[in-house]
């Protein structure tokens, strides 16, 4: 034991891995204030201790190599062990790939897991009847469906403010979905014939286009409480299309036609 104590202060390895643990200290030190300061996010913090524990079998063979100093790195020009080794050579090449795939591995589990919370946007449903003193309808109807969504477990809804600042940009499914990061859109249509108010209602996937669920509703312009029973069909729907449990729906009077 001895002997083997002599021999690891002779080529510094002591040495490098008391300056590495200390380093890496301070490291951790300076990344756990930092990181949040500056908005960073915290699996950074992660990395960095998986990559100081990764590092330090690759700092021990690197002191074995070559001196440390406070000139930096060197070689020893009496120890005939490390007089072969090159920062070019191939055991260092090798050992600084080993060190490089290592730190790629400790980086992707640092990663925080990927949100598998489904998303939905409601955007405000296209008025069709050329007047626009009923877009209050059609922006109420929406608003109602967007409450009714946002009683749904583990479902991502998109606030209005954020959908109706989209309003009046005229873009594409695509553009949209990009603009708000969600998977999926919820869009219709207004029509309106005297009292009688139609709704049609589609569910689309942004990436496919496919449209996953499509529903007409008509109701009584002159009863308020037909936006709140098209609230509680769309919601079902979307539940059932996401094979969650739809939330239990308000009591209200008036019947829809579904066709």
């Amino acid at each position: 034991m001895p002997r083997l104590l002599e021999e690891l202060k002779r080529r510094n390895i002591i040495k490098g891995a008391g300056l590495y643990v200390i380093g890496a200290w301070l490291l951790l030190q300076v990344a756990d204030v930092v990181v949040p300061a500056a908005g960073l996010p915290e699996w950074l913090i992660t990395f960095v201790l998986y990559l100081a524990i990764i590092g330090f079998p690759f700092a021990l063979i690197l002191s074995w190599m070559f001196d440390l100093s406070r000139k930096g790195i060197s070689q020893d020009s009496q120890d005939a062990a490390k007089q072969h080794f090159r920062l070019a050579s191939p055991a260092v090449m090798l050992t600084l790939a080993l060190f490089s795939g290592s730190a790629f591995v400790a980086y992707t589990i640092s990663l925080p897991p990927p949100d598998r919370t489904q998303s939905i946007a409601v955007i405000p449903f296209t008025n069709l009847t050329g007047d626009a003193a009923q877009d209050f309808l059609s922006d109420g109807i929406t608003e109602e469906i967007m409450n009714r969504l946002f009683r749904l477990d583990k479902l991502k809804v998109i606030s209005c403010n954020s959908v109706f600042a989209l309003q009046h940009e005229n873009l594409d499914l695509a553009e949209i979905g990009s603009r708000l990061a969600v998977e999926h859109v919820l869009e219709g249509n207004l029509q309106i014939n005297g009292d009688a108010v139609r709704l049609g209602v589609r569910m689309i996937n942004v990436a496919s286009g496919k449209r996953l669920w499509a529903e007409t509703f008509d109701g009584d312009m002159t009863d308020f409480a037909f936006q709140g029973d098209i609230a509680n069909a769309v919601t079902a729907a979307v539940a059932e299309t996401f094979g969650r449990k739809a939330p239990p729906a308000r009591k209200l009077a008036t019947a829809l036609v579904l066709r």
